[in-house]
């Protein structure tokens, strides 16, 4: 079967290379086979699209048409072949199709991002909502009781520490959807102190060591702001899980780097936490325990926080001997140096 001296004049094909076969994309030689057995079809024609070799070695699509042509004796004389060039049309064909599937993904996130929203802001009202009503009963009671109220107050204050919390977290979530990621030197030092620093300046004094161990010659770029929040949640999750009788809480928070990656690890010699539940502890919401004073949004935020900075946390731990939480970070654009300063 050979190719037309048309085909020929406008592909300019060499000497050699004018048959069907050796001009057809190896995944469609199947279908010029099946398109050339005459008994196949009744009609006496049929078509197909194939990629077939143009003169730059580059395959092109073609819609392939052939006629069956039979002699008297009814059996095959000839297969006529007529190409048409439908490449632009398939390339359309597959925009559109790309097109489509991420309007499928996008529909399927934007689904989910509803869900998880309407989830948020039901448990984040009632997080609020419970210390509240608390609240307003530990009022009555002070109208009402004779004796000190200086063990009311500190209840009172305790439900005020929640709702602060609940609504510093509802921010911090808020800005991790929203915000952009800006790209900036980062020095862990200088981070690691300013987190600390906080702690140290807050009503609640940690009463836990943190000691930190950076090699000099760390040059990261990465979203400054949101490794801040993040370190702020590994940090105060290691106070609020502190053993409350050990002699010598601590935290300590090692740089390293290895394989183009940076790991940043938080090791404590707390509490730990139960096999069953090491794989709870980044859902939304979730708490270790009823007697637990957090919303159970720190590790969700963290991890929320960290995929967008293409970054991925792991935990390890054991109970009753301390958890180790691992950051696993790569820098976002090596050529930010007009920023290091």
């Amino acid at each position: 079967m050979l190719v037309s001296q048309a085909i020929d004049r406008i592909y300019f094909y060499k000497d050699g290379e004018r048959t069907i076969f050796s001009l057809a994309h190896p995944g469609d030689i199947s279908k010029i086979k099946r398109l050339s057995d005459g008994n196949q079809h009744e009609n006496n024609q049929s078509a197909c699209e194939v990629r077939l070799k143009n003169h730059r070695s580059k395959y092109v699509w073609m819609e392939l048409k052939c006629a069956y042509q039979y002699d008297e004796r009814n059996q095959l004389d000839y297969i006529q072949f007529t190409a048409l060039d439908i490449t632009q049309r398939k390339q359309e064909e597959l925009k559109v199709k790309h097109a489509l599937k991420r309007e499928k993904v996008l529909n399927v996130q934007l689904k989910q991002s509803k869900e998880e929203i309407d989830h948020f802001l039901y448990m984040a009202s009632h997080n609020v909502r419970g210390p509240l009503a608390t609240m307003m009963g530990l009022t009555q009671m002070l109208r009402k009781s004779s004796e000190s109220t200086s063990k009311i107050l500190e209840m009172i204050d305790q439900c005020l520490e929640k709702i602060d919390r609940s609504i510093h977290n509802v921010v911090l979530y808020e800005k991790n959807n929203k915000q952009e990621v800006k790209v900036d030197y980062v020095d862990f030092s200088a981070l690691i102190n300013e987190v600390k620093e906080s702690f140290d300046d807050s009503d609640n004094n940690p009463q836990i060591e943190i000691h930190s161990i950076i090699p000099e010659d760390i040059i990261f770029y990465s979203d400054v702001e949101r490794l801040k929040t993040i370190f702020e949640i590994l940090i105060a999750n290691a106070i609020a899980f502190k053993k409350p009788q050990h002699p010598r809480p601590y935290l300590l928070i090692k740089v390293k780097e290895q394989d183009g990656l940076l790991y940043v690890s938080f090791c404590d010699n707390g509490l730990g936490i139960k096999p069953e539940q090491l794989e709870k502890i980044f859902q939304i919401f979730y708490r270790s325990s009823s007697n637990s004073s957090g919303a159970g949004l720190g590790l969700y935020i963290a991890k929320k926080a960290l995929q967008k900075i293409k970054g991925h946390i792991e935990v390890r731990s054991i109970y009753g001997k301390g958890t180790e939480f691992t950051l696993q970070l790569e820098t976002l654009n090596k050529h930010a140096q007009v920023n290091h300063q």
